[in-house]
């Protein structure tokens, strides 16, 4: 495992995604494009409030603020984007509960 701080990663958020509309091709082409980004951790489709979450590391914020304006927000499918920035992080695991 590698800390993200001393590899310049040491920022985690997560972006919640609205798409413009919700078809099917929509969804395909928001796929093809954060699959090419490197900074796009992991990507869940979901249900409720929005469209997509995406845990997202980057250097600082500012990294962070240039990322979404220059890609995320670019991507044709997007409507808006909202970010949350953790605080801490208490637990961090890739354990699955197999009993």
């Amino acid at each position: 495992m590698l800390d993200p701080a001393k590899v310049g990663a040491g920022l985690t958020v997560f972006a919640r995604v609205w798409f413009k509309t919700q078809d099917a091709e929509v969804t395909l082409r928001f796929a093809e494009a954060v699959r090419r980004f490197p900074e796009v951790m992991e990507c869940y489709l979901t249900t409720g409030e929005c469209d997509a979450v995406l845990r997202i590391v980057t250097a600082d914020l500012h990294s962070y603020w240039r990322f979404q304006a220059d890609h995320l927000t670019r991507i044709p499918s997007v409507l808006s984007v909202k970010t949350d920035v953790p605080m801490e992080t208490l637990k961090r695991s890739y354990e699955l509960p197999v009993r």
